[in-house]
């Protein structure tokens, strides 16, 4: 168990690490990679696209930059920490919600961003 609760405490910090010492690295990797399907018969942004350049911008720390490329890097990772958290309460044996249950929270939630990713296509 002491593994296991090392690991689960050790790895975020181990991931973070790793960005900020290979965020020299990170844009020329992206070249071999293949540019959005979506965009190139539609013409139009898939909600992934400018990713890449945002968590490049926030690795940075150039925040205002990454949300005028993509909005859902600083999205996800909250969400995804606050699920983490309440994973690593239950490795200890407490059960904690963070995250809301409720689905109309998530339906609202997920319609804004739906929104958000239409409405980025006619800003320009």
């Amino acid at each position: 168990m002491r593994v296991r609760r090392f690991f689960f405490f050790a790895a975020p910090v181990a991931v973070l690490a790793a960005a900020v010492v290979l965020r020299p690295f990170i844009m020329p990797l992206t070249s071999w990679m293949p540019g959005c399907t979506f965009r190139k018969i539609t013409g139009l942004l898939c909600p992934a696209c400018g990713g890449t350049h945002a968590v490049h911008a926030m690795l940075y720390g150039r925040f205002a930059e990454a949300a005028g490329y993509n909005i859902l890097p600083f999205v996800l990772p909250p969400l995804a920490g606050l699920r983490y958290a309440e994973y690593g309460c239950l490795l200890y044996g407490r059960h904690i919600t963070l995250l809301p249950r409720k689905r109309v929270f998530w339906i609202i939630f997920w319609t804004i961003l739906s929104v958000y990713f239409i409405a980025r296509n006619f800003m320009v």
